[in-house]
């Protein structure tokens, strides 16, 4: 068997942990294994590219699914747990989801956590702004504004101003939401169609809410709860890192966002990273972007596998779980071990492994199995002991013994700072304003004099 040495750089840069010669395996696994599931949720039927039907006017798959350019069917896509066999739909036997028929013959002022399921409370015609925010591949995400019509939108309820005193000026009736468009492909349908089935039916206030979706112009536009100071990711561009007190009280809310949908939903995220944790100036964290929950992105997985080189493992990949990169048998541990490297990020202020091009994804997951409890280095002068035992019990090789976020809100780091939910969320709020909200305001108050002398010379 061929010797291969490789040096894992851990930590600060300037810093690297020299290992011994290790022996390449004999060959990576490729074959790709469904994940588990638990017992008592229905069968599924595997994902058919077929039954995806694209008009110019609908976006539609099987009888779970239909959207068109007044928003999401509701009797075409279906609340009720009687969907068994579902491609989309993980009902398990003993959930019990409340019935579409049910709300539609509920009050006509529906609370902000209904919005998901009372779909059509929002008219394409009444958003407007639409100011862009980011953009990737294969989609936009905007910043837009609804201003409610004078007349009944046709499902028995109405959005309503927030603040009565405002009832008069139209400007102040203005709602502000986030807008996803998804330039449709076929072969991206079942990532829209996954999306769509996880934040359709959401109840939880740590995932973000899907007010309604239109399918126009050959693009899914998904209306989403806005979250004005953007990712995680985003933050700690500004305040570097988050400091312990506050990142385990916004990993709290992280851990209820992951028990509801592990849990009540049946649902692996997938993609659970810095990026993709929401934050609002309300110091309230959202679990979004569930694109890549409920399938494997195939071909990119045997990408890395075959090559196994780190230049090619990157974005989404590198926070992948060791068993999901072998393209093993995973499930809800999966996220967990995403949990452990977001948070360890977040706290150090930097991603603690930094790899170079050069080193193989077989090096480093030998490396792992034998450092074993530790797979990086966290300074315990800097750090206290209980959020290192969090990260590592996160991050734990064999995933069969990872704790489920159930297990990790009692663990010791998140006890240590446990408060009423109120009290922790106003902690969150403070700090968020003054190292976030006031320093990216005051580092862009001077462009904004330079851009006036500018003008006025």
């Amino acid at each position: 068997m061929s010797k291969s040495k490789a040096k894992l750089m851990l930590g600060n840069p300037s810093d690297h942990v020299d290992f011994e010669t290790i022996e390449s395996p004999k060959k990576p696994i490729l074959k790709l294994e469904e994940p588990e599931v638990p017992q008592n949720i229905s069968k599924k039927k595997s994902f058919n590219e077929d039954s995806v039907r694209i008009s110019h006017e609908r976006f539609e798959y099987e009888n779970e699914l239909s959207i068109g350019p007044r928003g999401i069917d509701r009797e075409k896509t279906p609340l009720s747990s009687t969907v068994i066999e579902s491609t989309i739909f993980d009902v398990p036997s003993t959930l019990n989801t409340t019935n579409a028929s049910s709300l539609e013959k509920d009050s006509s002022s529906p609370s902000a956590d209904d919005f998901n399921s009372l779909t059509g409370l929002i008219r394409y015609e009444e958003l407007s702004g639409f100011v862009k925010l980011g953009s990737g591949s294969s989609a936009s995400v905007f910043k837009v504004y609804h201003q409610p019509s004078e007349f009944d939108i046709g499902v028995g309820a109405r959005l309503e101003p927030s603040n009565s005193e405002n009832k008069d000026d139209p400007e102040k009736k203005k709602t502000v939401y986030a807008m996803k468009k998804i330039y449709v492909e076929k072969q991206l349908a079942k990532s829209i169609i996954h999306e769509i089935k996880a934040l359709y039916t959401n109840r939880n206030t740590h995932i973000i809410k899907l007010i309604d979706s239109y399918y126009r112009e050959g693009a899914i536009m998904m209306i989403l709860e806005y979250m004005d100071c953007g990712s995680l990711e985003d933050v700690i561009k500004i305040s570097k890192k988050i400091p312990e007190k506050i990142l385990s009280r916004m990993t709290y809310q992280i851990l209820k966002g992951l028990q509801y949908i592990h849990e009540e939903c049946y649902i692996i995220h997938r993609d659970i990273k810095p990026a993709n944790i929401l934050l609002n100036s309300k110091g309230l964290c959202k679990i979004a972007d569930f694109g890549m929950s409920g399938f494997w992105i195939k071909s990119k997985l045997e990408e890395i596998q075959k090559t196994a080189k780190f230049d090619t493992f990157c974005g989404t990949y590198i926070y992948m779980s060791p068993e999901r990169i072998r393209g093993q048998s995973h499930s809800f541990d999966s996220d967990i071990w995403s949990l452990g490297l977001t948070i360890a990020q977040l706290g150090m202020g930097i991603f603690p492994f930094t790899l170079k091009p050069e080193f193989t994804i077989w090096s480093m997951f030998e490396y792992l199995e034998e450092t074993g409890a530790e797979p990086f280095p966290i300074d315990e002068k800097e750090y206290s002991p209980e959020f290192k035992s969090f990260v590592y019990q996160c991050m734990t090789f064999d995933r069969k013994q990872r704790p489920s976020a159930s297990q990790l809100v009692s663990h010791p780091w998140i006890e240590k700072y446990k408060k009423d939910e109120e009290k922790m969320r106003k902690s969150v709020e403070k700090w968020v304003y003054r190292r976030y909200i006031a320093v990216k305001r005051h580092n862009r108050k001077p462009k904004e004099s330079n851009d006036t002398k500018t003008e006025k010379r």
